[in-house]
């Protein structure tokens, strides 16, 4: 099944006085690469999170950002307060200022902003109404996403095959343009040697054959021409596969990418090369495509 890497869902579920709103974006990539944005107070949840998109999505950037409020809209307030260390930041402060002559009192804020007087809360163990909450919100927002993925893969699917029915096409056509490629070789070095020669010599017509089969054997594309059927099927079976198929089909294009090439480069046949440049546009087209399939 043909799925695109690119969707965008957000779902927010609401249970037991909580809130927790998901969004999440997914993108071109060739590997999974996840990037979570979560509260402080819900890192203990980030191991579960990542779990779970792992088992949803195999393939492409992941964004998937996380909100937890109290129903009523405030932010669950999770924060402890170390008062005996800001009452111990609080006196060296008094002490430095006695020291260096520096009247006034000393401002809260300060205090407040030094390492370990004000935490975020981190639960031994995770909350189980509030992981119960995220993990609903997360599942039913992958739902989502995976349900436009496939919607975007089979606008893809559809275009893919079109494409690949194209080159199938042009494969034909140049089957077709190959065959008597012995004789047209024969016919053109016969033609040639005629032309130089002027009738001075006597062409050996064993010979003319003899070269001739030389250079076709040198020029035959009839090897590539089964490989690119052996690909074209290949193709299809991966986007009717249901498992992930975007690396396989890239792999394929490669293959393609050799084969057509190959023809290029051995054909004698103007109409055969004319082919086989639309057939690499084609190519070029496809490749742009599978870049963007899960």
């Amino acid at each position: 099944m043909v799925k695109s890497m690119t969707a965008y869902a957000e779902k927010t579920v609401e249970h037991d006085g909580l809130s927790a709103s998901v969004e999440i974006r997914t993108y071109n990539s060739r590997f999974l690469d996840l990037v979570l944005r979560l509260p402080a107070n819900c890192r203990q949840f980030e191991a579960a999170i990542k779990q779970w998109i792992t088992e949803s999505i195999d393939r492409g950037r992941v964004e998937c950002a996380l909100t937890v409020k109290e129903s009523r809209g405030e932010a669950v307030p999770r924060f402890t307060v170390d008062t005996a260390r800001a009452a111990g930041y609080h006196a060296a402060l008094v002490s430095l200022q006695e020291a260096l002559g520096i009247p006034g009192p000393v401002p809260l804020e300060m205090v407040a902003r030094f390492e370990g007087v004000i935490t975020p809360t981190e639960p031994d163990r995770p909350c189980e109404t509030e992981l119960a909450v995220i993990q609903e919100a997360v599942l039913s927002a992958l739902a989502d996403i995976n349900v436009m993925r496939e919607k975007e893969g089979a606008f893809l699917e559809a275009d893919l095959t079109q494409r690949v029915g194209a080159i199938e096409t042009a494969v034909g056509t140049v089957e077709k343009a190959s065959d008597g490629l012995v004789d047209a070789c024969a016919r053109q070095l016969e033609e040639r040697m005629a032309s130089l020669l002027n009738g001075t010599v006597e062409i050996d017509e064993s010979r003319i054959l003899q070269e001739a089969a030389l250079h076709a054997d040198r020029c035959d594309i009839s090897e590539e021409i089964v490989r690119i059927k052996s690909h074209i099927a290949q193709f299809r079976a991966a986007m009717a596969d249901g498992e992930s198929c975007g690396r396989k089909l890239n792999f394929l294009l490669q293959e393609f990418n050799r084969e057509v090439n190959t023809m290029g480069a051995k054909t004698v046949n103007s109409g055969v090369s004319a082919t086989v440049v639309a057939m690499k546009t084609e190519l070029e087209k496809l490749r742009e495509q599978v870049q963007n399939v899960a």
